[in-house]
Parts: C-alpha cells; structure tokens; sequence
C-alpha cells in the first residue's frame, strides 16, 4: 500500500529559523549601536571637561601675570623724594620709611589695602583707590610704638585687577588669590 503524502507539509518548514536568527541580529545591532553611542557620548563629555579645565587653567596664568606684575618692598628715602606723591616729611632732610608699591602691568590695581604686621600680630593698615599701569608709589610707613618701634614689619598689599580678582602680595613676592 502506498500512502500519500500531502505536498503541503513539505513546503511548511517546521520551525522559521531564519526569522528568529534575523529578529536576533536586529536586537545584537541595537544593542552594539547603543553602547557605541554611550561611549562617544562619554568621550565627548571628558574631551570637553578637559577643555574647559585647560581653558580656565589657561585664564588663571593670565589673571596670575597681572598679579605678579605688582610688587611691593620697603625702603627708607629723602622725605623730598618724589614718589611720597605731594606727601613729604615736615623736616625735608629727614629720611621715611616707606612701602613702595609698583605696578609695571599694563592696567591699574584698585582698592589697593596696605598692611603692615608687626611680630606679634599687630597690623597697620593704610589704603589707596588705585595705583596707575607702570608707576610706582610710595606711602610713609605709620608711626609703631611700643615693643616694636625698632623692627620692620612684614608689609603685604590686597588688591583687584580689572576683572574684579581679589590678590595679595607680600614682599617677599608671594601671591595669593582670593
């Protein structure tokens, strides 16, 4: 007896290997896709971190030079000299001692706070509005009494520059920002 077989069962695959191995590689290629993306997302957040720190590292040091173009020491002159700015001593022989400040940057420093610290914390202070670009101006050290009378006192200045930065420089040349 011959049995007949039904040609449509032999056309029907039993299982669709092929759509099931497709649907696989479509969700292996998004997911590949979506790693991709999230690396270079990742890169380009870092790359751009990088960048804006060396941008302000970079606006730091230009800040920084306009500071360290202001210095400030002490000295005794003539009460005539000229840089006392009109202000002499009432004996004109008679020497002063002084903090002179010079600013050889191309723009000037404002609320300009002179201090002068004695050795057990004492401090003097004397102010200025502003110190001219490439100048150099002398203030007569205040009066110390007392135990200190004979010492020199460590001096610093605060200022701003014209962006608004607070700085302190100390006349060993030491510069802070603030």
């Amino acid at each position: 007896m011959v049995q007949s077989v039904n040609v449509d069962e032999w056309r029907r695959p039993r299982f669709a290997w092929g759509t099931c191995l497709g649907a696989v590689g479509t969700v292996g290629a998004f997911v590949v896709g979506g790693v991709a993306i999230s690396r270079q997302s990742k890169f380009e957040k870092e790359t751009r971190r990088r960048q804006d720190a060396a941008d302000h590292r970079e606006r730091l040091r230009e800040h920084r030079k306009y500071a360290e173009a202001v210095t400030v020491w002490q000295e005794t002159i003539p009460g005539t000299d000229q840089r006392l700015g009109g202000r002499t001593s009432t004996v004109a022989n008679r020497s002063v001692a002084v903090v002179l400040i010079n600013n050889a940057g191309m723009r000037p420093i404002k609320e300009v706070s002179v201090v002068w610290t004695c050795g057990d914390g004492i401090k003097l202070t004397d102010a200025l509005d502003v110190v001219p670009p490439v100048q150099t101006i002398a203030r007569p050290r205040p009066p110390i009494d007392g135990d200190h009378a004979g010492e020199d006192p460590i001096v610093s200045i605060s200022f701003r520059d014209d962006n608004g930065q607070l700085w302190q420089v100390d006349q060993s040349g030491e510069i802070a920002e603030f």
